[in-house]
């Protein structure tokens, strides 16, 4: 998988692609789900925002492999 992020001069990232940065969504995700979510995320050693982008691209992705969603 690509990386989601470019870096930028003043040494912040970026989503790459189409996505505008840092733009605000809420999310509510199930107490469990966001708990869960947000061990996996320290654990490797990222944010909780990363970790969550990551999964969503990993289901798109594998979407598209399955032909459920136009490339």
């Amino acid at each position: 998988m690509t990386d989601l992020y470019a870096n930028v001069s003043d040494g912040s990232r970026i989503m790459n692609g189409d996505a505008s940065p840092r733009r605000a969504f809420p999310l509510r995700l199930a107490k469990s789900v966001k708990e869960t979510a947000s061990a996996h995320a320290r654990k490797d050693g990222i944010s909780l925002n990363h970790f969550i982008n990551l999964a969503v691209a990993e289901k798109i992705s594998r979407l598209k492999r399955d032909g459920r969603i136009p490339e």
